[in-house]
């Protein structure tokens, strides 16, 4: 009862700051891109994806258009749908901090998924695929350990067992295909999955079957089968980013990126860049501590052998992913890097959790201080950050200004903006 208190106190403290000025700032350029793409029939987009080489597929568009089919395309309501999916990541920490490692565990990771700067910040954006993918992710990710036991469910018989984890199967491979449907840096949050797959299984093991990997085979089925659904776009889609998107080498110096990627995951974006490598910083010490505190589990547990090598990898894949990605693609964006914040989030909630087992007062201090710096990333997220753009104000003034509608579109916003724009106004006007 008590954990169930929290969890639905956390979901609505997630909710009033996710939902907390949503449509006060009018969409900003990539938003944009959005808003033109959601106002075509669903084979329209897929077309235009392809035309002009967007780097996202298809499926959170479609969502988008069908959403905003139902609620209209105010900067509010287009936002609300990225806002809405954003809350089933709460519970879904809770369940993959509970299962991985313990309880306590689970529920701290799930409040800072609720209050992180960085988790409100993608919520409130109507261009985000980000946690569409990652609610499967996880899902995927609590599958996992059911998909590759060697062990038969208790009470289960051989025949019962072996329906099961097809069961399982069939669930990750649907949630890895939506997941590379949403957003294609979610192959390596996948990828990662195999280093709790192929981490060495402890001494003593119980096995069923005539052999040993039954459950690496699964997931290798798996990974191929989800491949297989995904190589039709793939087929189509590469060849044109191979001439675009990845036809543009970037020149990302690895300490800049890596300063630009682990300050965003740990401090978000609502801090300055000079504050952000001591984020990083606290967050290596907090990392260290988890991984140094399960090295003695990992010899009685079967669960903790693999851990720490899951959640090391869970960092180290997309960090060295998404950097290479940089080598051919010049356009980067640091939080690209939340495909990790899953792992990052439970290594910092084990820490906290350790440490206020070892001495109260120090984890208690620690927790308080991660909710204060919170408190002012998200102070900062709301009122310090860059003025909105004025377009709102503007097209509420200028009809009385020029009361007789005229040929020609008023310019003031970066291109993707102009079409929703002077689709919001009852006037064009052209300045020269």
């Amino acid at each position: 009862m008590r954990r169930l208190i929290v969890l639905t106190l956390l979901l609505a403290i997630g909710f009033a700051l996710r939902v907390h000025l949503l449509g006060n700032q009018e969409l900003r350029g990539d938003e944009g891109f959005t808003w033109n793409y959601i106002q075509k029939s669903f084979p329209e987009i897929v077309a235009t994806i392809i035309r002009e080489g967007d780097p996202q597929p298809p499926l959170h568009y479609w969502l988008q258009r069908a959403w905003l089919r139902l609620t209209g395309d105010s900067e509010f309501a287009m936002r609300a749908w990225s806002a809405f999916l954003s809350l089933p990541l709460v519970p879904l920490m809770y369940q993959t901090g509970h299962r991985l490692w313990r309880e306590e565990v689970g529920l701290v990771a799930a409040g800072l998924t609720a209050i992180h700067p960085q988790q409100i910040w993608l919520a409130q954006d109507v261009r985000n695929m980000y946690q569409l993918a990652l609610i499967f992710l996880l899902i995927a990710t609590l599958t996992l350990p059911r998909l590759v036991s060697e062990t038969n469910p208790s009470g289960l018989s051989d025949l019962k067992g072996f329906s099961t984890r097809w069961k399982y199967w069939l669930i990750y491979v649907a949630c890895g295909v939506i997941a590379l449907y949403s957003h294609y840096y979610s192959l390596f949050f996948l990828l990662a999955h195999g280093a709790y797959v192929f981490a060495p299984s402890p001494v003593g093991a119980v096995r069923v079957g005539k052999g040993r990997g039954g459950g690496r085979r699964r997931w290798i089925t798996s990974g191929l089968t989800i491949a297989a659904l995904v190589a039709p776009w793939a087929l189509v889609i590469l060849p044109v980013y191979s001439r675009g998107q990845l036809a543009d080498p970037g020149s990302q110096p690895l300490l800049k990126y890596t300063l630009a990627v682990f300050g965003d995951l740990t401090a978000g974006p609502a801090f300055p860049d000079s504050v952000k490598p001591t984020f990083t910083l606290a967050f290596t010490l907090l990392s260290l501590i988890s991984l140094i505190s399960l090295i003695p589990k990992s010899l009685r547990s079967p669960l903790s052998r693999k851990l720490p090598v899951y959640l090391s990898t869970s960092l180290l894949i997309p960090y060295l992913g998404i950097y290479a990605i940089t080598i051919t693609r010049a356009t980067f964006n640091s939080f690209y890097f939340v495909f990790a914040f899953p792992a990052a989030y439970i290594l910092s909630a084990g820490a906290i959790v350790i440490l206020y087992r070892w001495q109260r007062l120090l984890g208690l201090g620690i927790a308080i201080a991660v909710i204060a710096a919170f408190v002012i990333g998200l102070n900062n997220h709301y009122f310090n950050r860059r003025p909105p753009h004025r377009g709102g104000p503007a097209r509420r003034c200028l009809p009385r200004q020029f009361p007789r509608p005229r040929a020609g579109l008023l310019h003031s916003r970066p291109r993707p903006r102009l079409s929703y724009d002077a689709g919001q106004t009852e006037f064009r006007s052209h300045a020269n």
